[in-house]
């Protein structure tokens, strides 16, 4: 069934992406005509290849384990980690926005459901802040509840991915510990059973961001909202003042959409334009070290609020995620995360001088600036390299970079350099240019704290946060000794999961001036904004849920406007027709959408 672009909706969401999605969802339950314009072939944007979890304070899925938080206590700790960055009300707004979101999806749609993750705050010991953690991830559903449209949803990345298995974050920590605790043992057992299930039974089991994308396109489907697919924004259509609409082109052809009542930009950050990374971020920083998707994240959504006069802020800022760059099958060098490998016992974390420079169990975000933080030199930034070291114990142990313990890592990895190799220090020193003399006192030293579980120099090991990741089976759930050749070392990067600085706006996502006024009709929510959480990382999914929750809030402005008689160009806001009146496709058949095709219909049966 082909449904035809229109010429005017009451909003038009740019991007498909969890925050463009929440906006355009929050939008058509408000009984608003909402398009979703997508310049890429695919829906899902960085949430479909992220971890698919949301920090939300005192959510009701936490709370219904017997685990009790409250606003207050929220708000104490964004207070104690974001602080001044972000006004109060902003960071008020967010908690409240946040468990209304959270609250209404469950009630108004059969789709958006959540588990809790247990992944602590990530800094749990300030005020506020919780060791049991405040995030919920979307549960896993199956793919093929999309129909024709599971083609439409952007692949999941290598880098998020465990030898092919489908695994939760909940999953995960327990998982890599197979190898040392009853737990990892019953977790690993569990994980290929259920994947052994799903394939018998014809299931294409989707997890972490990909569930999310997924379970957000089905309830825009239930709302008969339209995507248009491969519908790049050009322009913002500005009439005395007030953004009214956006200049699209589609099928080789420019298009002018009509916006009624606003344009909510959630187009992504800017992570592989690498001119605007030259621009506004902290040196060096390269496109290649970034997890976000290769294509969208090129900056158009925040280039064009800035054309119409917005104010961007943050733009020096990212959300932090140590990287390493690799060649993996099918694919040319591409960057795999950091996330638990760097607390193992048996590993650490050295400069181009052979020396440690921080706590290595730290969040990754904290740790991303640790790195550009050691790199300033006398005279500016320099480009030295870190290098991810451990020994062949702790290869046995663990996972590291989705590689199983015992498996060995692919030979290409050595082939191409960027995996070393070495059966002593002094070989390892000179494999990845460093004083061997200056190595060896390091590993000395840390080996020294670790036999006795204490770093008597960056205090690993002392948060909770720390020992989340650690093995339980240790003296201290972060320390080991560095002693059981063949050793290892692979280089580290300053990567991202995507720029953080963006449009700025207000708590209802307005988009606004440098005078700090309102660009009257523009919104923006996600990585194209500057988001609630300024310069900090408060917990796992403060990323997804920041922007979702700046989504929500900008289309329930945009419904306040309607209520209120005010829209574009000075004329009423028209809503979209009653429920029973709006497209709604029978069980089973796609969601509405829009190809490249010249007639913008549904190419799909």
């Amino acid at each position: 069934m082909a449904i035809p672009l229109q010429d005017a909706y009451d909003v038009i969401v740019v991007g498909s992406g969890a925050a463009g999605m929440t906006a355009a969802l929050t939008s058509a339950l408000r009984g608003l005509s909402t398009v979703v314009v997508e310049a890429t072939e695919y829906f899902g944007g960085a949430t479909a290849i992220s971890g698919g979890a949301i920090w939300i304070p005192g959510n009701k899925y936490c709370a219904a384990t017997g685990d009790i938080d409250t606003f207050e206590a929220g708000r104490a700790y964004l207070a104690a980690t974001v602080g001044d960055t972000v006004s109060d009300l902003r960071r008020d707004a967010y908690i409240r926005d946040g468990l209304a979101m959270v609250s209404e999806f469950d009630e108004a749609t059969k789709w958006i459901r959540w588990s809790p993750v247990s992944i602590p705050d990530y800094r749990p010991e300030e005020p506020g802040g919780r060791p049991e953690g405040r995030s919920i991830e979307a549960r896993m559903i199956d793919g093929n509840l999309l129909g024709p449209e599971l083609s439409r949803l952007r692949p999941p990345s290598p880098t998020m991915e465990v030898k092919g298995l489908t695994v939760t974050l909940e999953d995960y920590v327990a998982l890599n510990m197979m190898m040392r605790t009853n737990a990892g043992r019953v977790k690993a057992a569990q994980v290929f059973w259920r994947s052994l299930v799903a394939r018998a039974r014809g299931q294409q089991l989707l997890s972490i961001g990909q569930a999310l994308a997924a379970r957000l396109r089905l309830a825009l489907r239930d709302e008969g909202v339209l995507i248009a697919y491969s519908t790049p924004l050009e322009e913002l259509f500005v009439e005395d003042g007030r953004v009214v609409g956006a200049q699209v082109r589609i099928a080789g052809k420019r298009k002018l959409i009509l916006a009624r009542c606003g344009v909510v930009i959630a187009a992504g950050g800017f992570s592989k334009n690498q001119e605007m990374r030259d621009k506004y971020m902290r040196q060096p920083t390269r496109a290649d070290w970034s997890l976000a998707p290769d294509d969208g994240q090129d900056g158009s959504g925040i280039l064009a609020g800035i054309t119409v006069g917005a104010a961007v802020a943050r733009m020096d800022r990212a959300w932090g995620m140590p990287t390493v760059v690799v060649p993996l099958a099918g694919h040319e060098a591409r960057p795999l995360i950091v996330l638990s490998e760097r607390g193992l016992p048996g590993t650490l974390i050295v400069n181009n001088q052979g020396e440690r420079y921080g706590n290595e169990a730290v969040s990754y975000d904290d740790f991303w600036a640790e790195m550009y933080d050691q790199d300033e030199g006398p005279d500016g930034p320099r480009t030295s390299p870190s290098w991810l070291i451990f020994d062949q114990r702790a290869k046995n142990r663990y996972i590291f970079f989705g590689i199983m313990p015992h498996q060995p890592f692919p030979r290409s990895w050595y082939e191409k350099g960027y995996m070393r190799r070495a059966k002593s220090w002094e070989a390892l020193a000179s494999a990845i240019d460093v004083s061997a003399e200056s190595l060896a006192a390091t590993i000395e030293r840390f080996n020294r704290d670790a036999n006795a579980g204490r770093d008597h120099l960056f205090h690993r090991g002392e948060s909770f946060y720390d020992r989340f990741y650690g093995d339980p089976t240790q003296l201290r759930d972060n320390l080991g000794p560095v002693d059981k050749p063949p050793f290892y070392a692979i280089r580290m990067c300053p990567g991202d999961l995507s720029t953080k600085g963006g449009l700025d706006i207000d708590e209802h996502s307005r988009v606004l001036r440098p005078d700090g006024s309102v660009v009257e009709g523009l919104y923006a929510a996600g990585n194209s904004s500057a988001g609630v959480m300024g310069d900090t990382y408060p917990g796992p999914g403060a990323t997804i849920g920041s922007a979702m929750v700046a989504g929500y809030a900008a289309a329930n402005h945009c419904a306040r406007q309607v209520k209120s008689g005010s829209g574009a160009s000075g004329q009423p806001a028209i809503a979209a027709a009653p429920p029973s009146a709006r497209f709604r496709p029978a069980t089973g058949q796609p969601p509405p959408s829009v190809d490249h095709a010249p007639e913008f219909g549904n190419p799909q049966n």
